[in-house]
């Protein structure tokens, strides 16, 4: 009769079925630290077979390992990057980030050489292509076209497919330049700040000029849809409450008056602040972008509600294209201008319609002429 010979694979598997998780990271590491990357390629495929029959522990450690393997970084070539992607794929145990984390871990030649192999699969892996492609724009600012060959026929290819990121430009525009890696990307990251990053409080009068003033509401339900793109995963996938209004002024509206002016709209964000406690300041479109960037690509208070970075960037220009009166579909280097030709002001959230967590926001845009103003407060809690 013949003797099976048990490997140290098979030690390892045995270990960790019979150990707690907290008994096995030691071992797990030891393998892996030993380990060639083909034997780890060996290992993930049996963890897939114990998880099939199991559930519990494995698709912790498949995790586990697929970390273990971006962490070294350039010593992984494309084709084993290819491995892990296709590993992904067909398991779908990996967490949504996997991409996330080969962009930030991976020299860009590595990744453009993935990039080779996947394009050679039209139609097989086009949505993770385009997730790459918009990962390495945020990432990097634009797309490197001179060493990555092979991304720049993938983002010919996502053109050809009129993926929706499609519209998407392959460099970030000027309103984007605040856009960080380490504040978007995984979903579930808290970014939001009770005021912009940005925010220059206005120095507040006890004389203030009182003026006689109109003001008409122009808040259609298409504009609220429009706007509210960047925050729809507060609302569909967690608690978050938000209000979103549009107004004509009869006067120009101007530092001196504002805090007037926003007291006289009934904003509901508003309710029990007066004249003295409203506190406003000066921010920038740079910083509103970024905010909005931030609250679709990572969600509301809930874990896991966020958009991610390349379709939080298309919510956050489909809010924006709203919040500055563009028509949907117009290029986004014009959306871009007007939205630098606006005023940009942060309220603080200390009014009982917010819920003072740390998703608590509210800002208002003025238009060029002083005449028009949007404004938006959203707030979430768990």
């Amino acid at each position: 009769m013949r003797s099976t010979r048990r490997t140290a694979l098979d030690e390892l598997i045995e270990t960790i079925s019979a150990n707690d998780r907290n008994d096995n990271d030691a071992a797990l590491e030891h393998f892996i630290t030993q380990a060639g990357t083909a034997q780890i390629f060996t290992l993930l495929e049996r963890f897939y077979v114990e998880y099939r029959r199991k559930s519990n522990p494995w698709q912790f450690y498949i995790e586990y390992v697929t970390g273990k393997l971006l962490v070294k970084g350039g010593k992984l070539r494309a084709e084993d990057l290819f491995f892990i992607v296709k590993f992904s794929q067909r398991t779908k145990l990996l967490s949504d980030n996997l991409i996330v984390r080969i962009v930030r871990s991976q020299p860009l030649s590595t990744i453009d050489g993935l990039v080779g192999w996947l394009v050679e699969e039209p139609g097989t892996f086009d949505e993770l292509l385009v997730m790459l492609l918009h990962e390495i724009v945020i990432e990097y600012s634009r797309l490197p076209q001179v060493i990555c060959p092979n991304l720049v026929r993938a983002a010919r290819r996502i053109e050809q497919i009129r993926h929706p990121l499609s519209v998407l430009p392959l460099a970030l525009l000027s309103v984007e330049s605040q856009i960080a890696p380490d504040c978007c990307g995984a979903p579930g990251l808290k970014h939001t700040r009770r005021t912009p990053p940005g925010f220059r409080k206005l120095p507040f009068s006890a004389v203030q000029p009182m003026v006689d003033f109109t003001l008409c509401e122009d808040t259609t339900a298409e504009y609220q849809i429009q706007a509210q793109s960047a925050f729809l995963n507060w609302t569909n996938q967690s608690n978050g409450c938000l209000e979103i209004r549009r107004f004509t002024s009869s006067i120009v509206i101007t530092i001196d008056n504002i805090r007037q002016v926003l007291l006289g709209l009934n904003l509901a964000c508003l309710n029990t602040i007066t004249i003295e406690t409203l506190s406003i300041g000066q921010t920038s479109a740079t910083d509103i972008t970024t905010v909005l960037f931030r609250c679709a690509a990572n969600g509301g208070i809930n874990n896991n509600s966020g958009l991610g970075s390349p379709y939080g960037r298309l919510a956050a220009w489909q809010s924006v294209t709203a919040l500055v009166d563009a028509l949907p579909g117009t290029a986004l280097s014009v959306v871009n201008a007007q939205m630098e030709t606006y005023q940009w002001f942060g309220l603080e959230c200390n009014s009982p319609w917010f819920n003072h967590s740390a998703c608590d926001l509210a800002f208002v845009g003025l238009n060029p002429e002083g005449t028009r103003l949007v404004t938006i407060a959203a707030t979430d809690t768990n």
